[in-house]
């Protein structure tokens, strides 16, 4: 028990001893301290301050410096020369050498531990005092390496009179010692001796981390493998450690073969500690600069990429809803988030009018005082830019860093391109099926620059969004031209109805054939983990709404209904050996088609969330929902699972993942509803939201 050992520690009789307790702040005096300084047990303040008001004024700043400094760890060990004042007034100097002993039971509390020795009162003795004050506020107040070490050095050939010597710094990636800073050493020894790696016998003498003392009669050759010539005799070796770490190694040379005396060993041991505290405090706030930079660099990155996915998800959802003379203004939003996000100057949409023979730009996005180039991008022949329309046709990104390089195969485009003062852009194209549609172009005006391979593949996952859109709109709007003329006529309604599940579900389905193709690619990338498989979720879940809308004619939907549907498509792809039972009672309440579309999404992100993991702690999961309006025409939604339930920091909204944000956008944007979550026996989705109060408006109305 180290209590145990402390307490017969200041039983001692050899040296004064104070030991400081760090949690209660008592401070506890063996006898020999208190006979030394002439002090009776009730003259003392069991308190540091008493401590530290014994310190002579010329010394106590810097005395009280230190000791805190060892207490917070900065330094291993507290050594001082220094005075303090008796009870009869007077002045004695002593030796103070501290450490903290850390408590190795949990009753037991952290001790510092202060042992005191007689200095005799000679000049000597304080022109160390001095000298080692003196030394300690220099190296205090730097924060330059090569400054510490040349202070370091200086000061220990200074005070001991030796001839010459260096410092080696140890490279700890490397291995390798550097000769960083020396004195009265032979050209042709530092030419030769700049570095020694920690394999070669020098460099196994100084990893060796021990102080070595080198007599006249066995000063070490140094360096082994050189000519005698080249040769120099060392009086010592010191290792510079801090926190266990060696970090540096100071050898001092005496061209006189004059031994260091062992009555100083201890002073030097001294100026090592103060020098180790330094240059190991230096070096590791050095790496942690560097190891902080890093740790931002990639802080930066993985915050773009949240950032980035997140918008992704806003816009693709917000394309899903987006209908007729709607889808304009919002790709012109989604052109503007996106080209601010990837810090382009200009990003543009453009449109191939395949019977034209045309490729035109239809919408825009332009960075302040830069100048828009969308009329001079219209009606395009696709003839004069045939290495541009050759990449995009097969499926290829364009990514141009420098437009400048561009070779004589691409002059066309690049004629085009210095017109508009283009420095670097990045193309990716829209397609549908397997027809190139358009393309998405993003500028570099000001700046030369190069977009990395994650942005370019989320770039394109935009593309297929935009593409995807403009599709859907193209074809409803023919669908409901074909509905006009099919008004007339029954028959015709019958037709028109199968029509128009028979493409929208074949666009759907090429959507979700896109998406899976891209999911392969990110799961060699691992660029976006699991957003692929969750946006196709989604679109299977989009593909049941359609369905159902068109066998009921596009009339409202039984939320019952939709809600079973989107379960057991869900569960049909759960994991092999798992159980899962759903129970939805039957309810008359019924939502609109818009309505409809956002809670297929619900569904499948509450489903999906329970399989993923409820099913971690059973095999056997069980989906419960209750569907109710009350009088006013509020819809609430009642989903739980008999799963471990969520985290607490989920239910009070301080962490979320990416179904838990999807469901929280579509329940507030969308439906204009309120999300409550919490645990009961399970995890319990509550969604409350009003019905459209002319509930049989549809899509087509």
């Amino acid at each position: 028990m180290i209590a145990a050992e402390l307490s017969d520690l200041l039983k001692t009789e050899s040296s004064g001893i104070w030991k400081w307790d760090l949690d209660t702040d008592y401070l506890e005096f063996n006898e020999v301290w208190k006979n030394v300084l002439g002090f009776s047990s009730t003259e003392i303040d069991h308190n540091i301050n008493f401590w530290l008001d014994l310190l002579h004024p010329d010394e106590s700043v810097y005395i009280m410096h230190e000791v805190f400094r060892c207490r917070d760890g900065i330094i291993p060990v507290f050594r001082a020369t220094h005075r303090l004042r008796k009870q009869d007034k007077n002045w004695i100097t002593v030796l103070s050498i501290g450490t903290v002993f850390k408590a190795r039971e949990a009753d037991e509390t952290d001790y510092f531990l202060c042992n005191q020795f007689i200095v005799d009162d000679n000049v000597n003795a304080h022109d160390y005092l001095r000298f080692h004050r003196d030394l300690g506020f220099a190296l205090s107040s730097t924060a330059d390496l090569s400054e510490a070490v040349q202070l370091s050095l200086e000061a220990v050939l200074r005070f001991y009179t030796v001839d010459a010597g260096g410092v080696y710094l140890l490279d700890h990636e490397t291995d390798v010692f550097e000769l960083i800073e020396y004195r009265g050493l032979p050209d042709c020894f530092v030419e030769k001796n700049k570095h020694y790696s920690a394999g070669s016998s020098m460099g196994m003498l100084m990893k060796n981390e021990k102080t070595v003392y080198f007599q006249c009669d066995e000063h070490s050759p140094f360096p082994e493998e050189h000519d005698e010539t080249d040769r120099i005799s060392i009086n010592a070796l010191l290792p510079i450690k801090h926190l266990g770490k060696l970090e540096a190694v100071i050898f001092l040379v005496s061209g006189t073969k004059k031994d260091i005396s062992p009555s100083v060993y201890d002073e030097i041991e001294g100026i090592v500690q103060e020098i180790s505290g330094t240059i190991g405090r230096i070096r590791a706030e050095n790496r942690m600069r560097i190891s902080e930079e890093k740790q931002r660099v990639l802080l930066e990155k993985l915050s773009f990429k949240n950032i980035f996915e997140t918008l992704l998800i806003d816009i693709s959802i917000g394309f899903i809803e987006l209908q007729g003379n709607a889808l304009n203004p919002g790709i012109d939003d989604a052109l503007k988030k996106i080209g601010i996000a990837v810090q382009a100057d200009r990003s543009y949409l453009f449109q191939i009018n395949e019977k034209a023979g045309t490729v035109s730009n239809t919408h825009k996005w332009c960075a302040a005082n830069i100048e828009p180039q969308i009329y001079n991008s219209q009606d395009i022949p696709i003839s004069t830019i045939p290495w541009w329309i050759s990449k995009l046709t097969k499926h290829e990104t364009i990514s141009i860093p420098v437009v400048a390089d561009l070779r004589e195969k691409a002059s066309s485009e690049k004629e085009i391109l210095e017109q508009q003062n283009i420095r670097s852009l990045v193309v990716v194209p829209i397609v549908h099926g397997d027809d190139l549609i358009g393309f998405l172009e993003f500028d570099s005006v000001h700046r030369e620059r190069t977009w990395n391979d994650d942005i370019i593949d989320l770039l394109r996952i935009v593309g297929n969004a935009i593409g995807n859109a403009l599709e859907r709109n193209r074809m409803e709007t023919e669908l409901r031209n074909m509905y006009h003329k099919a008004d007339e006529e029954a028959r015709m309604n019958a037709i028109l109805l199968r029509e128009v599940n028979h493409r929208v579900k074949n666009n759907l389905s090429e959507i979700i054939g896109l998406l899976y193709a891209q999911m392969r690619y990110t799961e060699k990338t691992k660029s976006i983990g699991d957003f692929v498989p969750s946006l196709i979720g989604r679109v299977q879940g989009l593909a049941t709404v359609h369905s159902m809308l068109t066998d009921s004619g596009w009339k409202p939907l039984k939320i019952s209904e939709l809600a079973r549907q989107i379960i057991s498509n869900t569960i049909s792809v759960k994991p092999g050996g798992q159980r899962i039972f759903s129970t939805v009672p039957d309810s008359d309440v019924k939502v609109n088609s818009n309505q409809a579309h956002s809670l297929a999404l619900i569904f499948n992100e509450l489903v999906r969330n329970s399989i993923k993991y409820s099913l971690m702690d059973d095999e056997q999961l069980r989906i419960t929902m209750y569907i109710h309006q009350d009088k006013s025409g509020i819809i609430s939604i009642n989903y739980r699972d008999n799963g471990s339930g969520f985290p607490d920091e989920v239910i009070r909204m301080e962490r979320s993942g990416l179904g838990i944000d999807i469901i929280k956008n579509m329940i507030l944007k969308n439906l204009q509803g309120e999300l409550t979550m919490l645990n009961d026996t399970g995890a319990v989705t509550e969604i409350t939201f009003t019905g459209e109060n002319d509930i049989e408006r549809t899509d087509h109305d």
